[in-house]
């Protein structure tokens, strides 16, 4: 029966099955990643009563955007404009004259590329890691653009943490290639573009005092590319202290959390009381976190040092003041693409991060700030995400070597 159906197929028929046969996870992923641009293509130029959902960008962005459409490029650098640095309201200047499109459309965009160039990074990350497993690196880094986080970070809320995040991934995947040049110049380059890359920095010096495989110095590209961005501006008139001290004026928030269920949710919640015992809890922690991965480094692989990096983000954004809902970006991709790509046994907290920005988002986004979940409850779930990350990676360097590496 099988042999008779077989000849009745058609030449055609014997090459499509031929191309089935041999490349069937490429044409998946890549069905996959085109199916992920249509729902941005949806999300990006979505409007409810002829405008953008998404508040930031109705009073931020677009009126940076319109800022430097009346006063032009050079002319709108030489003032402080938003809270950005100077990179990004580069990128603002840019849009404002731009004729095709409106900013709303373009500001997305410049996230959704640092969305696919982040996959694409990602992949060659867990390409590294998995040995050269090229598919299920490739099926994780695909799902990344599935992420709720993912999807509606850049293309509905018009925000850019994909694009910073996206130069961290670059850096991670030169950090762990020993290539430390360009690893830290890309972690630079993150860091003109975020403040939130320090989120990142207490990992790098970790692996600086268990390793000593590259220099202090390395880290000195952080304040070289910081002043070198703000030349710009400088060349266009703004004064040094309004250019340089931009990242300041971001930390002037007198909130222990904004809408980022860290433990202070759950009830110690004075930022005139707390905010400099956050700051030494933070540290400390950090501190204890960097001696035990000392006295366990001979049991730390490259694998475990992904996983560690979005331990460390998370503890950030976990203990230190004035959070936002999306200054776990980087955690959640980190820890996410590790439980898919690398152990499932991390994916308790894995998905508990995914399903916090659910709520968090959907919340701002659709309902108008109305929590969804209490957020109390939202702070329990993540406390309990990151309890257990932090049992997982204490199990994990507790294993005798061989295991470790089983």
């Amino acid at each position: 029966m099988e042999q008779n159906e077989k000849k009745g197929l058609t030449p055609l028929d014997k090459v499509l099955i031929n191309i089935i046969e041999n490349h069937i996870y490429e044409i998946a992923v890549a069905v996959i990643v085109l199916f992920s641009l249509v729902i941005r293509y949806k999300l990006i130029t979505f409007k409810f009563n002829g405008d953008y959902i998404s508040g930031d960008f109705r009073g931020f962005l677009r009126v940076w955007v319109d800022y430097y459409r009346e006063l032009g490029v050079r002319e709108g650098l030489s003032r402080t404009i938003g809270d950005y640095y100077v990179p990004y309201n580069i990128i603002l200047a840019i849009i404002s004259v731009i004729p095709i499109f409106d900013e709303g459309i373009w500001i997305s965009v410049v996230s959704v590329f640092g969305e696919y160039l982040g996959a694409l990074f990602m992949f060659k990350i867990l390409n590294h890691l998995t040995g050269g497993n090229k598919v299920r690196s490739a099926f994780a880094a695909a799902m990344m653009l599935y992420l709720p986080m993912a999807m509606l970070n850049g293309s509905l809320w018009k925000q850019c943490d994909a694009f910073y995040t996206s130069f961290i991934f670059i850096g991670l995947y030169f950090f762990f290639k020993k290539k430390y040049d360009p690893a830290f110049i890309f972690f630079g380059i993150a860091f003109i573009f975020k403040l939130q890359t320090l989120f990142f920095v207490p990992f790098l010096i970790a692996m600086y005092i268990c390793y000593h495989e590259f220099s202090i110095l390395k880290f000195l590209w952080f304040p070289g590319l910081y002043l070198a961005a703000g030349i710009p501006a400088l060349i266009c008139g703004r004064s040094p202290a309004a250019t340089y001290l931009v990242y300041f004026r971001q930390t002037d928030v007198a909130k222990m959390s904004i809408g980022f269920p860290n433990i202070y949710i759950l009830g110690i919640d004075s930022y005139e009381a707390m905010t400099v015992p956050a700051l030494m809890i933070t540290l400390t922690v950090l501190v204890l976190i960097a001696c035990f991965l000392m006295r366990r480094r001979d049991r730390l692989d490259e694998r475990l040092m992904f996983a560690i990096a979005g331990f460390f983000v998370m503890t950030c954004v976990m203990f230190l003041p004035a959070m936002h809902e999306r200054y776990d970006y980087l955690a959640i991709i980190i820890l996410s693409m590790y439980a898919l790509a690398i152990d499932l046994k991390l994916a308790p907290t894995a998905v508990i991060m995914n399903l916090c920005p659910i709520f968090t988002y959907g919340s701002y986004l659709f309902h108008m700030g109305d929590n969804l979940l209490n957020y109390q409850h939202m702070s329990l779930m993540y406390l309990f995400a990151y309890l257990y990350a932090a049992w997982y990676l204490y199990r994990r360097t507790s294993l005798p070597a061989e295991k470790e590496k089983a």
